[in-house]
């Protein structure tokens, strides 16, 4: 399976979604095994890694 541009372009935004240092667009939802529904196509969260800015915030 292969994703579009769009797919992608939504992605590479959502990606920062999992990060909760970043309070505007923070969703507690993702977390490593959730599923998400995106275009109609179903994907699942496999792995999520902390950055080092993230161990040092908490």
């Amino acid at each position: 399976m292969s994703i579009t541009d769009e797919q992608y372009k939504i992605f590479s935004d959502r990606v920062y979604w999992i990060d909760p240092n970043d309070k505007k667009k923070y969703d507690s939802t993702y977390k490593e095994g959730s599923i998400k529904v995106v275009e109609g196509y179903k994907f699942k969260i496999l792995k999520s890694k902390k950055t080092l800015k993230q161990r040092v915030c908490k």
